[in-house]
């Protein structure tokens, strides 16, 4: 009886929840992680196939922004011309 073994690596079951870094005009900024919080996130970049940390961020962010309610309800009014300071 012959064994097959199959290598699947856990990236190649599971996908990454990141999309493809696009090209667009980049501002630098500096940041400061808390030290376990940059190792994961560099694993994850490594896992995920991610070259650039900045395009870790930039997609969490975008995360961050498209599913908090509360913030799609207050970023409609910016959007319609009313001021910050309107509640």
């Amino acid at each position: 009886m012959m064994t097959l073994k199959l290598n699947l690596s856990i990236r190649g079951i599971f996908m990454a929840l990141l999309a493809p870094q696009q090209k667009s005009k980049k501002i630098p900024i500096s940041l400061r992680f808390d030290e376990l919080l940059l190792t994961q996130i560099k694993s994850y970049n490594e896992w995920a196939g991610i070259e650039r940390i900045d395009h870790f961020i930039e997609q969490a962010a975008r995360f961050v922004l498209e599913k908090d309610k509360d913030w799609q309800k207050k970023s409609e009014k910016f959007s319609s011309g009313e001021t910050q300071n309107q509640s």
